[in-house]
């Protein structure tokens, strides 16, 4: 009997031990495995265009593969980019899934570099469920979608409708029960993905994983930056590695809650990112061209948007309604720009004639453009994303009203830091800690800040140019269009940016 238990012991550790490609030991035998072993083999290795080849968690499969996810595929990460840089043809397919890959690393790094700190292993799932899903509300063409529910008076967000899109998902697909086994709450998914929340009152840095409130230093714009600069040709030099290797758990001086911070040393790195950031602003996102091509497709959208309509739980909604049904919004993708500009039932519409010109190249001429800074008597630089958006589109309105005979579109170009004041202010620094790795015992570094100003005082000049940017339709006598475009901008944009500018 002992010899029996010994060879079946051999047998089993040669089992185990045969793990290389070409092994074939035991070929007509099977692995023996545990319960480990096969959550481990349903698990899927996904090859990455920037990460290399990148594990993600068997429901986070599970997720991936519906049609929900799938339809992330047909959305454009850059929009009508495309059309100015032609390999800026990425999904935000990719992009979800090195989100969620970069959020596991993430908490990876937190745990190793603060290990008396413990994150569950259903909150670190949780948290790549959120990368994953955070951008599941998008709209065809991605941003250009919000820009079109704006001109169409219709509030909204691509975050809010993530997390509905996320619900609507684990509904359809009967994902409850897998949610329960691996002891995930889609509330708190959700919560992660808005990146605020009271469900883990003390664990708040984990919101700052996937989408950064505090100071905007988050895995989407990490994989974002790297992804869209291979395809723009656009050299990025942030390198997200080293605020892995020197990222720590520290007590915020001003709230006392554990935040993510960073070794001063650092700051540099995350100034880095901020420039980077606004270099893709400058050169791509906000170029002039690109400007002009989203307000195009805007303006065929909004001609569709009460004869393009999508069917779903037995009822029809129009193009601006879609978001109110996520059926209907799952059926929205950037196929919508084929619609318009091949189907039959859009003969001779203008939404058609518009897409044409697109196709044509004949765009929009520019009118006028000018800084907002130049026609106010005060700076504007703390203005809102939405208080601009709602000043553009009352700029147009006035414009189309007070200069009978043309049709006029603006936008505005916005190039800084991604706030008006210096945004590595918000960012926590420690110093080079002792022996101990405790985040009670790490002390900040009130100074990292000034002390990089000295270095690069130009790399950490907020900029804040806000600039507003005036097309039409057609122009013949473009000179004499433009000057009375800027004559209309000196006398009603004060007034209409004063409705929406914060009170001193």
């Amino acid at each position: 009997m002992a010899a029996k238990s010994s060879s079946s012991g051999r047998e089993e550790s040669r089992l185990h031990s045969c793990s290389k490609v070409g092994d074939t030991s035991f070929p007509n035998k099977k692995f023996l495995t545990t319960p480990v072993m096969t959550e481990v083999m349903t698990e899927k290795v996904f090859n990455d265009s920037v990460h290399g080849h990148i594990r993600l968690h068997p429901l986070c499969v599970k997720i991936i593969d519906t049609l929900q996810f799938q339809r992330l595929r047909n959305l454009k990460q850059l929009g009508t980019t495309y059309l100015v840089f032609p390999a800026a043809c990425g999904k935000r397919f990719e992009h979800s899934l090195g989100v969620a890959y970069l959020a596991g690393q993430m908490v990876e790094a937190l745990r190793s570099n603060c290990p008396e700190v413990q994150i569950l292993p259903e909150e670190k799932l949780s948290v790549e469920i959120a990368g994953l899903c955070h951008d599941l509300g998008h709209g065809p063409f991605s941003h250009l979608w919000e820009h079109f529910l704006n001109d169409c008076d219709v509030k909204w967000r691509h975050e809010d409708c993530s997390v509905s899109m996320l619900k609507h998902l684990v509904k359809e697909n009967h994902l409850e029960s897998e949610f329960k086994r691996y002891n995930v709450n889609i509330d708190l998914v959700a919560e992660l993905i808005l990146g605020e929340g009271q469900r883990l009152p003390n664990k708040q840095y984990l919101y700052q994983i996937v989408n950064n409130k505090l100071n905007d230093i988050d895995v989407d714009k990490w994989d974002y930056f790297l992804r869209d600069g291979k395809q723009l040709n656009i050299s990025i030099s942030f390198d997200y590695r080293r605020l892995l290797t020197f990222c720590r758990l520290v007590k915020s001086p001003i709230t006392g809650d554990y935040v993510i911070g960073f070794r001063n040393k650092e700051a540099v790195t995350i100034n880095d990112m901020f420039r980077v950031r606004a270099d893709l602003h400058l050169r791509a996102y906000q170029h002039q061209v690109v400007k002009v091509l989203e307000l195009m497709f805007v303006d065929a959208f909004v001609a569709a948007k009460d004869d393009y309509t999508v069917n779903a739980d037995g009822k029809t909604f129009k193009l601006h309604e879609a978001q109110e049904n996520m059926n209907a919004m799952s059926k929205l993708s950037d196929h919508i720009h084929h619609v318009l500009l091949y189907d039959s039932r859009f003969d001779n519409h203008p939404a058609r004639n518009i897409l044409q010109r697109i196709s044509r190249r004949q765009l929009y001429p520019l009118v006028h453009r000018f800084n907002i800074n130049e026609i106010l008597s005060e700076s504007a630089p703390n203005i809102k994303k939405d208080a601009l958006a709602y000043t553009v589109r009352d700029l147009r309105k006035v414009l189309n009203d007070k200069i009978p005979g043309h049709k006029f579109s603006a936008d505005a170009l916005r190039l800084d830091f991604g706030s008006h004041i210096n945004p590595l202010s918000k960012v926590v620094f420690f110093k080079k800690p002792s022996s101990s790795r405790h985040p009670a015992d790490l002390e900040v570094d009130h100074h990292a800040v000034d002390e990089l100003s000295k270095i690069l005082p130009c790399q950490l000049n907020t900029g804040n140019k806000i600039e507003i940017l005036v097309f039409a339709e057609e122009a013949k006598d473009l000179q004499s269009l433009s000057t009375e475009v800027s004559q209309a901008c000196q006398q009603y944009l004060p007034d209409i940016l004063r409705k929406y500018m914060p009170s001193s």
